[in-house]
């Protein structure tokens, strides 16, 4: 069961880090859409 937590717990991480990245790489290429829509 360990090392089924730990590889959920491991996609859960790489997941979150994809969206960050994307969000972050949104914001560089269209910051005037982020801004309108924050």
């Amino acid at each position: 069961m360990a090392r089924g937590a730990l590889s959920l717990s491991e996609q859960t991480i790489v997941d979150v880090s994809a969206g960050l990245i994307g969000s972050v790489a949104q914001h560089l290429h269209h910051p005037r859409e982020v801004r309108s829509l924050q």
